[in-house]
């Protein structure tokens, strides 16, 4: 089996078929281009083609002895004939290599006795299939391990993207073992593009996580680990459900963070509540701001603090200017517009009440008499 990818948009060009209308010819032939891989024994080979209407490229690290004359090919230095053999068909390549690299155009022609006995197994297959299938070198025999798998929604293409992406009899079967119950072929696709492991998968059953497997997709795509979680577990949050596990790696809330607010008092949070601190910015600064001028504001009034941009300078603001106020009246006063300007003018016209309720009095009559 060749080595996968170098380039990283080659997950989707690798299923160009899927986008070309099956009603346009058959795109059997087209430009190839190649040299000499870092690796003794590869060469870095990419094949184009364009219908008029779709141009499609493909670019790989394959292994010299996949192909049958390329040996004699590379060591010619002048015109190059090799082939790709596989069950769906054959890839003939005609042009020149000189010095390790070589161009040259290819054509391709399907095994009608493939195409039958793939239809046999109940998979539609056309030429634009098969010809990713010989890329991919997809075989009966692999067809029919697949189809005794029990898996839901596959057809020809899901075949050319597990053979792509690496999903095996073995794999599925390990999978199941490891206690996912899967038989989604796009999700088992999903789990090997991103590095889904049966021991990975067994490791949070035994942490006590069932997760479905979209979940275990997200866990996994967030760097959702089990080292991770334990860190979270000794950072005096009790046990989180899945969903939390993913918004607190999506918001970035951290074990330092929930130790931080632990030490300043705020032991009981729960977890959507230290969502809400990421998302609106309260960090163990702000709140340490806060208690430099003696608050002590509850979960749900931070939050509404950094909504609002009640910042520690306005608080300072307006207690200099004379308001007394408490946290709640702060954050109204924000919402008011009162500004520690008007507060200050509305002492020098007189006013003596400063409470909350003065100062917006004095603040609503001054906006009606303008």
């Amino acid at each position: 089996m060749r080595t996968r990818t170098i380039l990283a948009f080659l997950a989707l060009t690798a299923l160009w078929i899927l986008a070309v209308p099956a009603a346009q010819a058959a795109p059997t032939q087209g430009d190839w281009t190649l040299k000499v891989g870092d690796r003794a024994g590869e060469i870095e080979l990419g094949l184009t083609t364009d219908s008029g209407k779709h141009r499609s490229q493909h670019y790989s690290t394959w292994a010299v002895r996949e192909f049958e004359g390329i040996g004699q090919a590379m060591s010619a230095s002048n015109r190059a004939s090799f082939a790709l053999v596989r069950e769906a068909g054959r890839i003939d390549f005609e042009g020149r290599i000189d010095n390790g690299r070589g161009s040259g155009t290819f054509r391709f022609t399907p095994s009608p006795s493939f195409a039958r006995s793939m239809e046999s197994l109940d998979f539609e297959v056309d030429d634009h299939h098969q010809f990713g299938m010989a890329l991919q070198d997809v075989t009966l025999e692999f067809a029919r391990q697949m189809r005794s798998a029990d898996l839901e929604d596959l057809d020809s293409s899901q075949l050319i993207a597990f053979r792509f992406h690496g999903v095996s009899l073995d794999y599925i079967e390990a999978v199941r073992e490891a206690g996912q119950t899967i038989r989604d072929s796009k999700k088992l696709v999903a789990f090997r593009v991103h590095g889904i492991q049966p021991d990975w998968i067994r490791s949070l059953h035994r942490a006590g996580y069932e997760p479905s497997n979209s979940k275990l997709v997200a866990m996994k795509v967030h760097g959702v680990t089990i080292p991770w979680i334990e860190a979270m577990a000794a950072s005096g949050i009790g046990p989180l459900p899945i969903e939390k596990l993913i918004a607190f790696r999506v918001h970035q809330v951290t074990p330092e963070m929930i130790a931080a607010f632990v030490d300043l008092g705020y032991g009981d949070l729960d977890g959507s509540q230290l969502v809400a601190f990421r998302v609106h910015d309260v960090s163990p600064e702000f709140v340490r701001e806060l208690d430099v001028l003696g608050l002590e504001p509850a979960a749900s009034q931070l939050i509404a603090m950094r909504i609002h941009q009640v910042t520690p300078e306005f608080v300072r603001g307006l207690r200099d200017a004379g308001a007394e106020l408490d946290i709640s009246g702060f954050i109204t006063a924000k919402i008011q517009g009162v500004t520690p300007e008007s507060v200050a003018e509305a002492r020098r016209q007189g006013l003596r009440r400063l409470d909350l309720g003065g100062i917006l009095d004095w603040h609503h009559s001054r906006r009606h008499s303008s």
